[in-house]
């Protein structure tokens, strides 16, 4: 299995409640032991990476680690010093320490707005300001920005019910200040997404895990021993029709939120369905 490449999504595919999914720390190291090159892929945005990390390993998945990690909030700091933004922040307070780097400022003064999942953080003050900072933008003559980590509908909580994620603010915000986005011209968009579906993103992972590739594409260079490169998520669109767009196979789980009555309404046809993440190793190692 050295010429595999997996990324697993977190929530929903190794972890609900906070706690491994039935088979799957045993999955994960069955595809180390092969050899293949595993990768943890999140949009979570609630906790920092160091926090993903502790959550996962106090749970047995003793591969993970902050370079087997890819998040959306140690890339937008990164995208942020990379660019010299100076940002309005509007995240959650335990996401902070992924962005440490980043130059915070007030709504007035921001060159950008770095949107994540809010929960409880959120408040109408906090997102008006949002809203004040990109029309700053385009009184002082600069493109507004929103860089949004991710751009999912919903997430299956803690409590084992849907809640609101990050897609509902980025498109409110983006409604009430005459913002667009398309996803398949992101560079003529006002919205940047650092976090599945974006197609960077995936490549990002995959680059995270050591895999060579050729510019911004899905295409393994000449000395990479990677052949093959798979996503394993419980969201048909983020996940899945995400990673399928940029090249990889897109393998869908029935755990966390799988829903058949949404996936019927996708319009995405997944490479395969299984039951858990133990199911979809036990497929990549025998075909069934």
């Amino acid at each position: 299995m050295k010429d595999l490449a997996v990324l697993l999504d977190i929530t929903g595919v190794c972890l609900q409640s906070e706690k491994a999914i039935p088979g799957s720390v045993d999955a994960v190291d069955r595809l180390v032991a092969a050899g293949a090159a595993v990768q943890f892929c999140t949009n979570e945005t609630l906790i920092c990476q160091a926090q993903i990390v502790d959550l996962l390993r106090a749970n047995g998945f003793t591969h993970a680690s902050l370079d087997t990690v890819t998040s959306p909030g140690t890339a937008a700091a990164a995208y942020c010093k990379d660019n010299d933004l100076k940002a309005f922040l509007c995240i959650h307070d335990n996401l902070r320490p992924d962005l440490v780097a980043v130059e915070a400022t007030s709504y007035d003064t921001a060159d950008v707005v770095v949107l994540g999942d809010l929960a409880e953080c959120a408040s109408f003050s906090l997102l008006n300001n949002a809203f004040r900072a990109l029309l700053s933008m385009k009184d002082r003559g600069i493109k507004p920005r929103v860089i949004s980590l991710g751009n999912n509908r919903f997430f299956k909580d803690h409590d084992c019910k849907l809640s609101l994620d990050v897609g509902f603010y980025l498109h409110g915000l983006m409604y009430s200040a005459g913002l667009s986005y398309d996803e398949s011209n992101p560079s003529q968009s006002d919205v940047v997404v650092i976090g599945k579906p974006a197609t960077s993103y995936f490549l990002q992972a995959l680059r995270s895990a050591q895999v060579p590739l050729d510019a911004t594409a899905l295409q393994f260079t000449s000395s990479s021993s990677c052949k093959r490169a798979v996503m394993v998520g419980d969201d048909v669109r983020g996940d899945v029709a995400g990673s399928q767009r940029a090249g990889l196979e897109g393998y869908l789980v029935m755990t966390g939120k799988y829903n058949a009555e949404d996936v019927a309404g996708s319009g995405v046809t997944p490479t395969q369905v299984t039951k858990n993440l133990a199911h979809a190793v036990e497929v990549l190692f025998t075909g069934q």
